[in-house]
């Protein structure tokens, strides 16, 4: 095998490329690599990502639920419910109420949250596919 210094133009190919080990018992009576040895080579190569946890309602933060009532201000009010919801600057207020019915948090937090955690695992699906795909990649590969 040959090196070849980083300052010139040509660099190795793939197919160039390896590593020597040299021992005793390293192979199976039949020349196979014996497992041991593979395992302590697939240390020394890159570790593959692992896969994320898709989010539940628990795990919305307050923080969280904050940011989407900030953003959502006077917006995506509920229907259906018989109520006219408006935002007065200060509260949300329901127009049709006799009793002047007030609520501080956003009339439809629920269902903001529950898009937000859909947008949210949608990535983490994707980002899970990805992951797995790469998995199954090198062990095509290494196996």
């Amino acid at each position: 095998m040959q090196a070849k210094p980083f300052k010139q133009k040509e660099r190795l190919e793939a197919c160039e490329l390896g590593v020597l080990i040299y021992g005793r018992n390293m192979t199976n009576a039949d020349g196979s690599i014996k497992v041991v040895v593979k395992e302590a080579l697939k240390c020394a190569r890159s570790q593959l990502a692992e896969q994320k946890n898709l989010r539940t309602r628990q795990s919305v933060t307050d923080e969280e639920i904050e940011m989407l009532e900030d953003k959502y201000l006077g917006k995506d009010m509920p229907e259906n419910d018989g109520k006219t919801w408006i935002y007065t600057g200060f509260c949300y207020q329901n127009e049709n109420s006799a009793h002047n019915e007030r609520c501080e948090n956003h009339p439809n937090r629920e269902f903001l949250i529950k898009r937000y955690l859909d947008e949210i695992n949608n990535k983490l699906s994707q980002f899970n596919e990805e992951v797995q795909n790469e998995w199954k990649a090198d062990k095509e590969l290494y196996e």
